[in-house]
Formats: C-alpha cells, structure tokens, sequence
C-alpha cells in the first residue's frame, strides 16, 4: 500500500475513575474519523488558534472557559433528540459485542463516538456513507454535529455549583458531597503551515468546541508526542499519562484530533465501609477468587429483565448514575451479551422502579487499552483506513489522508465512597415509596458482570464494563 504524504491521527482521552483515549490517524498508529457539511471553500493555512496548554498539561483559564461556557450550535430536540439517543445506545452495544468475551474491560463509547464523529465532519463519498452506518447516522447532514453539540451543552452544564462565601463548615460539606466533575474537551493538533478546510475547522469548533492548534510534527516529532500526551494527562487528572506511545506517530502525521473526557462523583447514598467484608466472587463456574465485597439496604431503581437483576445507582449530583446489570445465573453474562441489542441499553433503563435491595457490589477498579481498528472495519468501516480509498477531502481538499487505526484507553476505580472515570453519567435517586418492612430483593454482583454509567438528561452511555474479576491486578 502506497502511504500518502500527509496522515491523519485523531486522539481520544477520557478522564475520571473511568478514563478513555481514543486514536486515530494515518502513518501513525491510531486514527479516527469526521464528516463535515459539503463545502468548496478553499482550505486555510494550520494556526495556532486556541491558546496553548500550560507546560503541566493542566487546563488554563481560557481552556476551562472554552469547555464550560462555550454555548455548541443548533442542538438536536424532540424525535431528533430521541433518535440520536437511539443511535448512541447502538453504537456503545457494537462496540460492547465486538470485544473479546470474559476477560474485564472498560471503554467510553462517548468518547470513541465523540472521535470519530469529528473524524466523520471531514469525510465525503463512500467513506462518509460507511461512517455514518457506523455511527448510527441516518438523519441530514449535519444532524450527528448538532446531536452531540446538545450532548456537550449537557454535560457542560452541570459543573457542580460552590457553597456561598462565607457558608457554615456544614453547609460547605453539603456542597462538596454532592459535587461531581464532568469534563469533555477537544482539540485538534495539526502541522505547522498544513492548510485545512475553513468549514471543517469551523463545525469542530462550533460543534465540538475543538480549537486547533499548531505542531511540528515533521521536526520535533517528540516533542509533538509529549505537548499531546501532557494535554490528554491534564484533562484527565493524570489517569491517562501516555495516550501516544512512542513509535506511534510519524514524521508524516499531519492532524491529531483529541478528546478527553473525566468523570468523578460520590454516590448518592455511599456504602458503609464497615459493612465492606471479604468475600468470594465466581470468576467461573470452576474459579472463585476473594474480593471486598461492599453491601447497603435501601431503596433503588430496581428490574429484572432479560434474565438478569438490573440495579441503578445514583450519584449524589443527580444527573449521573451507574446500571448495574448482574446475571441471573452465576455464568449468564455470555448469555446476556450474545442477546444484547441496540435498544437493550434504554430498555434495562426504563424498566426500573423503586424498590427495597438488599445489593452486594465488589471494589473494582481497572483499565483497558486497545485498538478498534479491526472492530470499525468489520463493522463496515473500510475504506476511512485504506489509501487512496479514504475520502477525507472535506477536511484539506486532497485525498491524501486515511486513518491507520483507532487506539483506546480506559480507566476506572469505583469504591464505597463513589467512582472516578473519564466520562460519566450519574443519576440521583428519589426516596422510595415502598413501606419499610417490605422484605428487600437480594442482589449480590458475586459473579461477572455489566455496568453502564450514563448521563441523565440526555441518556448517553458515557461509560460500559464488563467486571469479570474485581481483584488488583
């Protein structure tokens, strides 16, 4: 295969007690793709158009402002809203059967979504129409752009509110019970004097609040690796420290796209670190391993659905929260995602009511790197990776970009006071109503397991994991 003059990289982080990096590029190892509106401007030249991340990686003021306050254009409402709540449902449960069974794992279909959704704004012909399959696009251009740009306003939104000045020490304690952190930030690196196609630069930054800024990927190669990887580490609380390992990219990388999402919050109601015992928990059938086993009575969102105990645990902000989806039968987790399906996520959501559990959770904590490469193409994603296949003119005005693969990281830590990811949903639940002496529903996640942690308001899977073994690796 002939490699073209100017690759693509495109770069995903997410932060949190779940973080997540996302790649994708061409001569370079990761990549990720966009569409944008059809345009026959003339490209502009690469600029350093935002400002420049701070020699910690940490986000400076102007950043903050940027991801908080930016207002994204023309959000999606009614049938819109619900459809591309659908089609996020879907691809987070694509992604979810195409990994490897049994082993534990943790990804943030939101930010892998996020990836290539800014990838998909600079794609055209073929390679647009297999995007958009994947992606679960099916509305008018630009629909997926305004969807996710109503996603970000969300999140961004929900920046957890501080105890007045002067506030008593227990009213300043209410407050910081209940704060949560949420970031989801974009940015776009590209080399110095590449030349871009104004409306591409315009839907990332409009929609995504993506600015670019400028390396030299061609004569400081890594030092372009480390300005990227101390962005992604900042962005994510130094949960992902090397999103771009070394050899990645390549004197030839002409674009990285990057998104870092983090997510931290305390449970609505914690669980007792005296009620937390030794336990075991059935890795299969054949194997069982001990773990800390933490347990609560109280009232949740509660379902048993498609042959499984189906569990919601809210986050004390009230707009995020963790599903818990344990099988019925000790070794049915197989069973569950051989059936799972694109509605199966809202399904498991909206069939919980309140009632009295009596619920056993492991300590977890875990990380999961991979390529989606493979995964993408055998979901219908070909020719974004093959060159000259690969239509990216939307975002130069040649060919001569593709995506050489799709890297992702992820992290999350989840304990009796709350969880900690790169991206996160949580969500509060209300008192119940049921009397008291109801005898409680017995639920014990003492065997693999699914968890789903999802944003409120607009229903997006921000996080999806498989617990197969809750013991330190």
């Amino acid at each position: 295969m002939i490699m073209p003059k100017f690759p693509l990289l495109s770069t995903v982080a997410s932060v949190g007690l779940a973080c997540f990096a996302g790649l994708v590029g061409a001569g370079c190892k990761g990549a990720a793709a966009t569409r944008a509106e059809p345009s026959a401007s003339a490209p502009v030249q690469s600029a350093s158009t935002a400002p420049a991340p701070s020699a910690s990686g940490s986000p400076s003021a102007s950043e903050t402002d940027a991801a908080l306050s930016a207002a994204p254009s023309a959000p999606a409402a009614g049938d819109s809203t619900a459809a591309a709540r659908r089609g996020s449902d879907a691809f987070a449960v694509r992604v979810l059967r195409g990994m490897p069974p049994s082993s534990n794992l943790f990804f943030s279909p939101e930010s892998i979504r996020i990836a290539l959704a800014m990838a998909y704004a600079g794609a055209r012909g073929e390679t647009a129409k297999e995007m958009a399959q994947v992606l679960g696009e099916s509305g008018p251009p630009g629909a997926l752009h305004a969807s996710i740009a109503s996603e970000l306003a969300a999140f961004a939104a929900q920046e957890s509110p501080r105890a007045p000045a002067g506030s008593d020490s227990w009213v300043v304690d209410a407050y910081a019970r209940r704060a949560q952190t949420l970031r989801v930030v974009s940015r776009l690196w590209g080399q110095q004097g590449k030349v871009f196609v104004p409306e591409f630069l315009s839907v990332l930054d409009r929609s995504y609040a993506a600015p670019l800024e400028q390396l030299d990927f061609a004569g400081d190669l890594e030092g372009s690796r480390g300005a990227i990887n101390r962005w992604v580490d900042g962005k994510t609380e130094h949960k992902i420290p090397e999103l771009i390992a070394r050899g990645a990219l390549s004197g030839a990388s002409r674009l990285v796209l990057t998104n870092a999402v983090y997510f931290k919050a305390a449970w609505s109601a914690p669980f007792v670190a005296g009620n937390t015992t030794d336990a075991p928990f059935a890795v299969t059938p054949t194997r069982s391993v001990t773990t800390k086993m933490m347990r609560q009575v109280g009232h949740f969102k509660y379902a048993r659905v498609d042959q499984a105990d189906v569990i919601e645990l809210p986050y004390a902000s009230g707009t995020t929260s963790m599903l818990v989806v344990v099988p019925i039968a000790s070794s049915g987790l197989a069973a569950i995602e051989a059936k799972i399906d694109d509605r199966s996520l809202g399904r498991w959501a909206g069939a919980v009511s309140h009632k009295k559990v009596d619920f056993s959770l492991p300590r977890f904590k875990m990380s999961s790197g991979f390529s989606l490469r493979d995964q993408l193409v055998a979901l219908g994603m070909k020719s974004a990776f093959e060159f000259p296949k690969a239509d990216f003119s939307g975002m130069d005005g040649t060919r001569e970009l593709f995506i050489s693969d799709v890297i992702h990281k992820a992290f999350i830590a989840t304990d009796e006071a709350g969880t900690e990811a790169a991206a996160a949903t949580a969500v509060l639940m209300a008192a119940g109503a049921a009397p008291m002496r109801e005898d409680p529903v017995v639920v014990r996640a003492d065997h693999p397991f699914l968890i789903v942690i999802r944003e409120i308001s607009t229903g997006a899977p921000l996080f999806v994991g498989r617990v197969a073994d809750p013991t330190p690796r």
